[in-house]
């Protein structure tokens, strides 16, 4: 019989965002989609979308 043992690895903490990049980012959280953007998640989504199917089969 064969033991195997794994060290286990320390974990990172999880980053959080502070002074002006918190801003930035609640700023951002606030504008308004851009129609760009919105065309940029839709083609994003049928593309998920379709790697999706073709890997379940």
């Amino acid at each position: 019989m064969m033991v195997v043992k794994n060290m286990a690895k320390a974990i990172a903490a999880t980053p959080t965002l502070t002074g002006k990049d918190a801003d930035r980012f609640v700023g951002n959280l606030d504008k308004p989609t851009t129609s760009e953007k919105k065309k940029f998640l839709k083609e994003s989504l049928k593309v998920y979308r379709t790697i999706k199917a073709n890997s379940e089969g």
